[in-house]
């Protein structure tokens, strides 16, 4: 792909993993083309990358769809993540400056305020805004340890898992609150220097979010599989 259509197809992309664009919907190569002022030829190599990503599914007769969110497989996708940020939290635990920690404990304070929003689509904007300081969370830690390419990796080799993510912060406050609550706790070990307790933690907030899906289910079955 040429810079101008791999920028196009980083905005589709991020537009079906951040649920602008619904699980479900027709995806017309004409209309896409239109919109970015673009031939149609370099629009179906945008929709054969979305399809290996497994965003899309394109049937020859009925045209192109986004797809709808497939649960399995998620787990192993989550216990390679725990695995590798485990390895990563081991490294990085004796490098973690009272600056880093402060660093975040705001980015968890920012998360907070987020649960203050409101108005129209909600849930989209909510999710947005923790799916961007979740991710700011993370990086800064794996950037710590030299290791952000590793959690790029992570992210750009699964974008279907990064839709998953992106969903679990469709929940209620309640909810949203004890997934920060995970992550001060994240903190606290990490300034302790308590890596058995951590590895614990990481564990409880990689799969939290599946275990509390069926209520996203119940809100959005219309999103799934």
């Amino acid at each position: 792909m040429t810079k101008d259509i791999e920028a196009i197809y980083q905005k589709i992309l991020n537009d079906i993993v951040t649920l602008k664009i619904h699980p479900g919907t027709r995806l017309k190569e004409v209309e896409i083309s239109e919109r970015f002022h673009v031939s149609r030829t370099p629009m179906r190599d945008v929709f054969k990358k979305l399809e290996s990503d497994k965003l899309l599914v394109i049937y020859s007769q009925s045209g192109s769809y986004v797809t709808k969110i497939d649960l399995s497989g998620i787990s192993d996708i989550m216990y390679l993540r725990f695995v590798t940020e485990c390895e990563v939290m081991r490294d990085v635990m004796d490098k973690m400056t009272p600056h880093d920690i402060e660093v975040l404990r705001h980015l968890i304070s920012s998360s907070k305020e987020v649960l203050t929003a409101d108005g129209g689509e909600r849930d989209q904007k909510v999710a947005a805004s923790f799916f961007e300081i979740d991710n700011s969370f993370h990086h800064y830690i794996f950037d710590k340890d030299g290791k952000s390419a590793v959690l790029d990796l992570l992210n750009t080799s699964f974008p279907y898992f990064s839709r998953y993510r992106f969903l679990t912060f469709y929940r209620d406050e309640t909810e949203i609150s004890a997934l920060l609550n995970v992550h001060n706790e994240i903190v606290d070990c990490l300034e302790k220097k308590d890596m058995p307790h951590l590895e614990m933690i990481i564990k409880e907030h990689n799969y939290s979010g599946l275990n509390g899906i069926e209520k996203v289910k119940e809100r959005h079955p219309d999103y799934f599989i």
